[in-house]
């Protein structure tokens, strides 16, 4: 496997007994080289699409989905990476937001291919309001992708409304 991001032209060699283990008649036949190019292809993910319903109450789980897309020229060289989903109040993922869910993506995804994956985590008790739902594809970064780390990203359309139910209130009604 060749490093991250190594193209153009190369020279290739291929070394046979390389710590001389092997006594033989006539060492200088042991390697061979021949000149080669190397053609770097870098995937590059993207959040097609983040779904969830238009409200939820708040200390409940709530179904969210999304599709990510290698958009890229290659194959992801990793096989493995988390998509992180989050709760904003506005339209940016930063700091601030709500982190309330990762999944584990396994697998290379090739170019111009597509997986969907379900998480159902819960809403943080006591939230209330608009919130965005936002989604993070390889959200540690170990997908290289030279140049297209910033569009890793994106949202439902619209704010999903999340509701604070009423209190309880417990009643001791006889002894």
């Amino acid at each position: 496997t060749c490093p991250d991001s190594l193209a153009g032209q190369y020279h290739l060699f291929i070394i046979t007994d390389f710590n001389n283990r092997l006594v033989e008649t006539n060492e200088s036949d042991n390697s061979l080289g021949d000149d080669t190019e190397i053609e770097f292809l870098p995937p590059d993910l993207i959040v097609t699409l983040v779904s969830a319903p238009d409200s939820v109450d708040a200390g409940q789980p709530v179904s969210i989905s999304w599709t990510v897309s290698n958009d890229g020229l290659g194959a992801t060289k990793v096989t493995s990476w988390y998509d992180g989903v989050y709760l904003s109040p506005d339209q940016i993922l930063d700091q601030t937001d709500y982190n309330i869910g990762y999944l584990q993506h396994s697998g290379v995804l090739m170019a111009d291919s597509t997986y969907t994956a379900n998480l159902s985590p819960q809403i943080p008790p006591g939230l209330s309001g608009p919130y965005y739902v936002m989604v993070k594809t390889d959200k540690n970064n170990n997908v290289y992708e030279p140049g297209n780390e910033d569009n890793n990203h994106s949202r439902t359309q619209d704010a999903i409304q999340i509701i604070l139910p009423d209190p309880a209130n417990l009643i001791v009604t006889s002894i």
